[in-house]
């Protein structure tokens, strides 16, 4: 495919008049609808400017996920589906639930899972090549901290990386340190969400 042009799948779920988005149900995550349509469309925002990928830390049941799937052709998902220290996981019906959820949208094809930690992909993917960036895995100050400064080096120019959680004190304290060179600016879908604009 061209680069900048869009696969017959972006052009039939993007964005049109009187679209109707196909989230999961609120209750499959926290992330509330204004800004699950922020993820929505940034993310087709940058797959019509030719970049095709997003790539989601942390994803639980799939709610961001639904949202991102409706505008990016490939959505890289990483969660180790285990929980984390100060947030134990329900266990392995978390795994089960996500991957029974994107098959009830018809969204499985479009989507990679790395059962995986967010330091151990970040090192694989290793060059750039994203457009649309969601950060919501551990939320310990040093591990956002990490997940930021990993994920930020594969965010293409242009390109948003969200932080959810925003107002909980590990990110606020990683986002309030996260100062790179090339951040144009960091603004807010809601107080919970924060988006950084790579330049």
């Amino acid at each position: 495919m061209a680069k900048g042009a869009l696969s017959p799948r972006v052009a039939k779920h993007g964005p049109v008049p009187g679209f109707t988005p196909g989230y999961l149900p609120l209750s499959e995550g926290w992330m509330s609808t204004p800004e699950l349509d922020g993820l929505r469309a940034e993310a087709w925002r940058q797959t019509r400017n030719g970049r095709f990928h997003a790539l989601e830390l942390g994803v639980w049941k799939g709610l961001a996920t639904s949202a991102l799937t409706l505008a990016s052709p490939l959505v890289i998902c990483v969660d180790t589906f285990t929980g984390t220290p100060g947030e134990p996981c329900e266990g392995t019906d978390t795994f089960l639930d996500f991957t029974r959820n994107m098959r009830s949208l018809d969204r499985h094809n479009f989507v990679v899972l790395r059962t995986t930690t967010d330091d151990a992909l970040l090192e694989l993917l290793g060059t750039p090549g994203i457009g649309t960036i969601l950060v919501d895995a551990d939320h310990a100050t040093a591990q956002v901290a990490r997940d930021l400064r990993g994920a930020w080096r594969l965010l293409e120019t242009d390109g948003t990386m969200f932080v959810d959680d925003a107002e909980k004190p590990g990110p606020k304290a990683a986002l309030r340190a996260f100062a790179p060179d090339d951040l144009e600016q960091v603004s807010y879908v809601t107080p919970k969400l924060a988006a950084l604009r790579k330049r």
